[in-house]
C-alpha cells in the first residue's frame, strides 16, 4: 500500500498522455456510488461524495481520452477494434436514487452509457446497507460533542461511563455484515429510526425507477442481495448471493446482460468459486467486476474497476496514478491477475 501511494503521488508530476501511451489500456472500467449536491447522512461517513459539477468535469475529461461503451457491446465484443480509442465502461454501485435524479440526465445529455449495479434487498427502500446504518449512527453521535455517554449496546467494548466520540465512531464504522443486530441495537440507543429514514428519505431506487433507467438505455446488473463482504461468507452463500441477485435482475428488468459486481471486493475468493461460475456453470453470469483499480485479468469475463471517489482527486489524477502504478508493477511482472478457470 505504501509503494502504491508513493507511485501515485510521484505520478502527479508526470503527463497523463504518457501514461495512456505506455499502459495501452484497451478498456478502462470506472465507478461511482452516487452523485450528490449535498451529502446525506447515510453516506456522509463512508466515502467522498462527487458533486454534479465535479462529475461533469470528470466526464468531459474521460470523453477526451476514452470511447464510452455500453455493457452489452462490451460483452459481445470484449476486444476493441484496432486503432480505436481505449474504451470506457462507467457504472454505479448500490442503486442509490441519485443515479436517476442527478447522474442519468447528465449522462444522457453527453451520450454516455452506464450500468447500475443494484442490491435487490435495498430496491424499494425496504432495507439499507449496514454501513449506511452505521453512518446514520455516527452522524447522530458526532452532534453530541467530543465525548458521549457510552450507549448500552457498546458497554462490553467501552466499559466506562463516557467514551471519546471519535474513538466510538471509528469502532462503529469498523463493524461488519455479521454484526447487524448490534448495529440495530446501537441505532435504538441513539434514537435512529432506520425504517423512518428509509420511508422519508428514500435513498434507494425503487423498481419502477430501475426499469425507467433501463428503458432509457442504461443497463442494470447485480451487486449481491444485501452487500456482504464475500470473503466472510461460505462458498455456498457466495454462490447463492450471485445467483439469486442475478435472477432478480432477470425476473424484474427485461433484456439485461448477466453482470455481477462484487460488493466491497473479490479478495479472498477461492478457486472453487471461480471454477463454479467460469468452468462448470458459465451460463449463469456473462461478466464479473471487481474493485481493484486498473488491473487487467486473464479473462475478459472478469474486469476490475477504478473508483473515481477519492478525496481531493479528479478522474484524471486517479487514472493517471492507476496507469503509472500498473507500469511500475510491469517491471516485476505483477501487472496482471490470473483468474482460476
Amino acid at each position: 500500500m505504501i509503494a502504491r501511494d508513493l507511485i501515485k503521488n510521484v505520478s502527479a508530476i508526470l503527463p497523463f498522455n504518457l501514461s495512456v501511451w505506455a499502459a495501452k489500456p484497451h478498456t478502462v472500467a470506472v465507478f461511482y456510488h452516487t452523485i450528490c449536491k449535498q451529502t446525506s447522512a447515510h453516506i456522509k461517513h463512508l466515502y467522498p461524495i462527487v458533486t454534479p459539477v465535479q462529475f461533469e468535469k470528470d466526464l468531459d475529461f474521460l470523453l477526451k481520452y476514452f470511447e464510452p461503451i455500453d455493457l452489452k457491446d462490451y460483452i459481445a465484443h470484449p476486444t476493441p477494434s484496432m486503432g480505436s480509442k481505449p474504451r470506457l465502461l462507467l457504472s454505479f454501485d448500490d442503486g442509490f436514487r441519485e443515479i436517476k435524479t442527478i447522474a442519468s440526465p447528465i449522462l444522457l445529455a453527453k451520450g454516455i452509457p452506464a450500468t447500475a449495479f443494484v442490491n435487490p434487498d435495498f430496491v424499494g427502500n425496504n432495507d439499507m446497507l449496514y454501513r449506511c446504518k452505521a453512518s446514520l449512527i455516527v452522524d447522530k453521535a458526532m452532534l453530541q460533542g467530543k465525548t458521549i455517554a457510552t450507549p448500552p449496546a457498546a458497554r462490553q467494548v467501552f466499559p466506562t461511563e463516557r467514551v471519546s466520540t471519535s474513538k466510538f465512531c471509528r469502532w462503529i464504522m469498523a463493524l461488519g455484515f455479521g454484526q447487524q443486530d448490534l448495529i440495530s441495537e446501537l441505532a435504538a440507543n441513539f434514537d435512529v429510526d432506520i425504517g423512518c429514514y428509509l420511508r422519508e428519505q428514500k435513498p434507494y431506487l425503487n423498481l419502477d425507477e430501475v426499469i425507467e433507467l433501463s428503458n432509457k438505455g442504461f443497463t442494470v446488473g447485480a451487486h449481491s442481495l444485501n452487500h456482504p463482504n464475500f470473503a466472510n461468507l461460505s462458498l455456498t452463500e457466495q454462490i447463492r448471493q450471485v445467483k439469486d441477485s442475478l435472477s432478480w435482475v432477470t425476473s424484474f428488468v427485461p433484456n439485461q446482460p448477466k453482470a455481477f459486481a462484487f460488493p466491497f471486493t473479490n479478495y479472498g475468493l477461492s478457486a472453487d468459486f471461480y471454477r463454479y461460475f467460469f468452468s462448470e456453470n458459465p451460463e449463469i453470469c456473462d461478466v464479473f467486476f471487481g474493485t481493484s483499480g486498473y488491473k487487467p485479468t486473464s479473462t475478459h469475463r472478469f474486469t476490475h474497476r477504478t473508483s473515481l471517489e477519492v478525496k481531493g482527486r479528479s478522474a484524471k489524477q486517479i487514472l493517471k496514478g492507476e496507469f503509472y502504478y500498473y507500469l511500475a508493477k510491469m517491471i516485476f511482472n505483477r501487472h496482471k491477475v490470473n483468474i482460476p478457470l
